[in-house]
């Protein structure tokens, strides 16, 4: 954007700075312990400041008229990326996931051409710098409180001592702190001399609490790509005559204060009888054993990302050229996933079965997402950046960013490094699908851009686009109003449906299920393509008996994730109950989680409804191999030997279930019926008078059953007693209800 003399543009001008430092704030600094990682709430706040600084610069264009556009390489790629991904989106079945996620990415350059165009006036770009440092020291700050155990976010973080500040994950953090410390090293190398003490004392906190939150978020990839991103960094600002003078007396400076800081620590307690010293020295222990972890070929990370990439490498191979749809990678793993594998991986760790959401691996997912000619589109825009960059650092750079030409060029190679250590990081991470990461690159690469553009640096990169007549006016201002108000629409409908979310959640803890499942009713109007809510509102419905309801948000569940273990269980339970088959749902949850015993008992208990009961067994004997300890599978397999007539294999089972879990009382209630079957009354009381105090809901059976042992004893008062709890007392005498009749199942709904 050029300069006006009129105060009316120069007003603009000033609000389009201060939306940009408000948005980075914003997105960096929300956090809110109902939303899950703060992810999707971040990337509603970028949509919606994409859209307001849209529409800012919309009113620049209409009270100017004119503007100084950058002729930049980045455009073909981004154009080509945004069309593979629109024709991913007419080809997906959820094809509102694919347009969010678009949309998602179209603010991000929007944002970077704006910073782009606003950052060629050096009073702009040095205050979008100073705000970016100073959010970077709230960042770090919260972090290393959150490590010592203070609780400044009111978050769980700090009880487990997690420095996961206000970014959600401390692999979040490394993504965030990777960009953040090269291009504060620069700031350091350039213009340490010509700032005033505030701004050294600033930039020193944000190098200082930045690099002790690295180190503390423990991410190994994080260490690598920031140093690498470092190294280059000094090679490109320093020369080597510079690293030989001052190599010496560093290395020296160094060997000398070691021990007088290890006396100065040692005198200052934290706590616990431990000074400072020996809480650095654990620090330092431990960071060095997680290094170490990278080579340990049992290591969990390591092996978890190795079966993301089989999987997504399969995707690839699948769709190669469009993908499945920006967004949809989520929702089409677990077709391609080695769930055997993941589930003893899971397993390894006494984990349940976690859910993946990323390949841990941009060079795979992005491909996987918009096949290989969105990635091809990508590469292009990534390497036009690089390429920018590159050229300014070679050619020098005769702009200012305060005086002399040097903090331009540093800041350069800093944003350059900063970009390595991006691309770095997605071998192993997803750091360009988090939006914080992701804004702060779009907004470090407009500010590279804007200072290697101004006038006297570049004038061939720049053409001065003139909306004089009303018809390309209007045309370039509606074309803009749209995009800005699908970008406010769309953020602000995901912040919405997102909070109603969270409300749900809070509702349910709170035992209010009708708020709850109001608020995500409320969800589902304003982001119906999210399978999670119709997932939560079908769970909640299902326990309170609403089976219609349930239903239809099941199904459409399903519909938008075909693929989720946790519907197909609640539906097979759904069928169960209804008498209707089960077997094909069950079976495909079973196949998509193997180590879900759910699964495995419900599989069973529809085998047996149909009546194949060596089916039931053999599907049985599959889950207790893989969690042979499990008193509901070792039940479950009781019972389908009852029904098919072995009753001392029933009674082995049950009994082999009674000693994995004594305080299970539909164990207990069952083994007294068979008890009770097999003319053996006195055991059968002593399990089903167990069975009462542990397991009251199924008081019905255990009290028919604990009537008819006492009458078998020849306790008929008690007997009499007995049944009438149990409502089968009349006036010809007790109606004994028969074992068959009165074993509780093992279960027909799964918990929600």
């Amino acid at each position: 954007m050029t300069a006006d003399a009129r105060p009316s543009v120069r007003w603009v001008g000033w609000a389009v700075d201060l939306a940009l430092w408000i948005l980075v704030a914003t997105t960096t600094l929300l956090y809110s312990r109902a939303f899950d990682d703060n992810i999707l709430a971040k990337a509603g706040v970028v949509a919606v400041g994409g859209g307001v600084l849209l529409l800012l610069g919309l009113a620049y264009l209409a009270l100017q008229g004119r503007l100084a556009w950058l002729r930049l390489p980045v455009y073909p790629g981004a154009v080509a990326f945004a069309l593979v991904g629109a024709v991913g989106a007419l080809r997906a079945p959820s094809p509102g996931v694919v347009w969010e996620s678009l949309l998602g990415y179209t603010a991000l350059f929007g944002l970077f051409v704006i910073t782009a165009h606003r950052c060629r006036r050096a009073r702009s770009a040095l205050s979008l710098v100073w705000a970016l440092v100073a959010v970077q020291v709230v960042v770090g700050a919260v972090g290393v409180l959150q490590y010592m155990g203070l609780d400044p976010l009111a978050s769980p973080a700090a009880a487990m001592r997690l420095p996961v500040s206000t970014l959600g994950n401390p692999n979040f953090a490394a993504y965030y702190q990777e960009l953040m410390l090269p291009v504060g090293l620069a700031l350091v190398l350039s213009l340490w001399r010509r700032l005033p003490r505030w701004g050294r004392g600033l930039l020193a906190a944000s190098l200082t609490l930045g690099t002790l939150h690295l180190i503390l978020a423990q991410s190994r990839a994080g260490w690598v790509s920031t140093g690498l991103a470092v190294v280059l960094l000094l090679a490109l600002t320093t020369s080597r005559r510079a690293w030989l003078r001052h190599l010496g007396p560093a290395v020296l400076a160094l060997l000398l204060l070691v021990p007088v800081a290890q006396l100065l620590l040692e005198t200052v307690p934290t706590g616990s009888q431990q000074s400072l010293y020996s809480s650095v020295e654990s620090t330092a222990r431990r960071t060095w054993d997680r290094a170490l972890t990278a080579f340990d070929a049992g290591d969990f990370s390591r092996n978890m990302r190795v079966l993301l990439w089989a999987g997504a490498a399969d995707m690839v191979l699948d769709h190669p050229w469009i993908g499945v749809g920006l967004g949809r990678f989520r929702t089409s793993l677990p077709t391609y996933l080695d769930h055997a594998a993941w589930g003893d991986l899971a397993a390894s760790r006494g984990e349940t079965t976690p859910q993946a959401r990323h390949a841990h691996n941009e060079y795979l997912e992005f491909p996987a997402e918009v096949g290989l000619l969105g990635m091809a589109a990508l590469v292009w825009a990534v390497a036009a950046v690089l390429r920018l960059g590159i050229r300014a650092l070679g050619g020098g750079a005769a702009t200012r960013l305060t005086s002399g030409r040097r903090p331009v060029r540093a800041l350069t190679a800093g944003v350059v490094c900063a970009w390595i250590a991006a691309l770095t990081q997605a071998w192993s991470g997803f750091n360009l699908h988090n939006p914080v990461a992701a804004l702060h690159l779009a907004v470090l690469t407009g500010l590279m851009v804007g200072l290697n553009s101004r006038p006297g640096r570049v004038r061939s990169a720049v053409a001065a686009v003139v909306l004089s007549r009303p018809l390309p006016r209007w045309l370039a201002s509606g074309a803009a109003a749209v995009v800005a108000g699908l970008l406010l629409v769309a953020g602000a409908r995901l912040l919405v449906a997102e909070n109603a979310s969270a409300e749900a959640a809070q509702r349910v803890t709170a035992r209010q299920a009708d708020q709850a499942m109001l608020a995500l009713n409320r969800a589902i109007q304003w982001r119906g393509h999210e399978f999670s809510y119709y997932r939560s509102l079908g769970s909640l419905a299902l326990t309170r008996g609403q089976d219609a309801i349930a239903m239809g948000c099941l199904q459409r569940s399903l519909e938008l994730h075909p693929n989720d273990a946790g519907v197909l269980r609640l539906m097979g339970g759904m069928f169960l109950r209804a008498g209707v088959d089960a077997v094909a749902p069950l079976a495909q949850a079973v196949s998509l989680e193997p180590r879900h015993p759910k699964g495995y008992a419900l599989l069973a208990q529809a085998y047996r409804r149909a009546g194949a009961y060596q089916l039931a067994i053999a599907t049985l004997q599959q889950g207790l191999n893989l969690l042979p300890a499990r008193a509901d599978l070792l039940m479950a397999m009781a019972l389908a030997y009852r029904d098919a007539g072995d009753v001392p294999q029933c009674l082995a089972f049950l009994e082999k279930a009674a000693a994995a879990d004594p305080q299970d009382g539909k164990v207990a209630g069952n083994l007294g019926a068979v008890y009770l079957e097999m003319g053996r009354p006195a055991q059968a009381e002593t399990e089903l008078r167990r069975a009462l105090e542990l397991a009251p809901q199924n008081r019905l059976e255990w009290q028919a059953n604990l009537s008819w042992a006492l009458r078998l004893q020849g306790r008929m008062e008690e007997a009499r007693a007995a049944a009438v709890d149990a409502v089968v007392y009349n006036t010809e005498g007790l109606a004994p209800p028969g074992a068959p009749d009165a074993l509780a199942d093992s279960g027909l709904v799964e918990t929600p």
